[in-house]
């Protein structure tokens, strides 16, 4: 069996603000109105404008669905958002999920989309991307860094 067939992993526009909390480690869980459809072992970090690169791969460890006040509830202190922009974000939703986020490779370089196997455009919420790009990306990429790293991806 292929080393990395049991990985999936799916391209994430990310603000610029939260990619450096999550490669940082402060940011441990990534609070989404929607799952995917399909079990996903890793997160490909995109920064969105004025960044516009992956900066990094965030290995998913777990995932928790609930109420906008159950996650807050589990994850607050993790979630590396306050109350305000949280509840802005879900204002209407019934439910959605936190994706709990193990360890962190950093991109040596930022990698701009059209290269290394990724798509020429940012999804709008998701994009599933093969095995063989996540996996080439973490090759590329700084080892498993530890969390409560400083990174900033603005000059």
């Amino acid at each position: 069996m292929d080393s990395h067939s049991t990985e999936r992993a799916a391209l994430m526009p990310v603000h610029p603000e939260f990619a450096e909390l999550i490669l940082a480690g402060e940011k441990r869980v990534e609070f989404r109105r929607r799952s995917f459809a399909k079990k996903v072992t890793h997160i490909v970090v995109y920064a969105t404008s004025p960044v516009r690169a992956v900066v990094g791969v965030v290995e998913v460890i777990g995932v928790r669905r609930g109420s906008p006040n159950k996650l807050w509830s589990a994850f607050a202190g993790v979630g590396g958002i306050t109350r305000s922009k949280f509840d802005e974000y879900f204002r209407g939703a019934a439910d959605g999920v936190a994706y709990e986020l193990g360890r962190v490779w950093l991109c040596n370089n930022r990698v701009p989309l059209g290269r290394s196997g990724l798509p020429g455009r940012p999804p709008q919420t998701f994009q599933y991307i093969p095995p063989a790009t996540v996996t080439a990306l973490k090759q590329k990429a700084r080892r498993p860094v530890p969390v409560r790293r400083q990174v900033r991806l603005h000059a």
